[in-house]
C-alpha cells in the first residue's frame, strides 16, 4: 500500500484533518487532542456551521508548519 506523504508546505493557506495531522507526528489522534486541550499544540477549527459536539475538527496548516519550525529549532544539537 502506498503511503501519501502530507506536506503542510503545500498549501499553507488550506486546512488539515485531526486523523491526518495525527499521521504526520506519529501519534494517535487522541494525543493531538491532548496536546491542543493543555495548550500544547495549534487549537483546531471547526465548520462554523457545525455546532455539534462531534464536528471534525481542521488545523490551519500555517499554525502547524509553525509549530513544526518552533520544534525542529528547540530540538538539542
Amino acid at each position: 500500500m502506498n503511503e501519501v506523504k502530507i506536506n503542510f508546505y503545500d498549501n499553507p493557506e488550506g486546512f488539515t484533518s485531526l486523523k491526518n495531522v495525527a499521521k504526520f507526528f506519529d501519534v494517535s489522534n487522541q494525543t493531538i487532542k491532548n496536546w491542543y486541550k493543555a495548550g500544547k499544540f495549534p487549537s483546531p477549527v471547526t465548520n462554523p456551521l457545525d455546532k455539534s459536539e462531534s464536528a471534525h475538527k481542521f488545523f490551519k496548516n500555517e499554525d502547524l508548519i509553525a509549530f513544526k519550525e518552533k520544534l525542529e529549532y528547540e530540538e538539542p544539537a
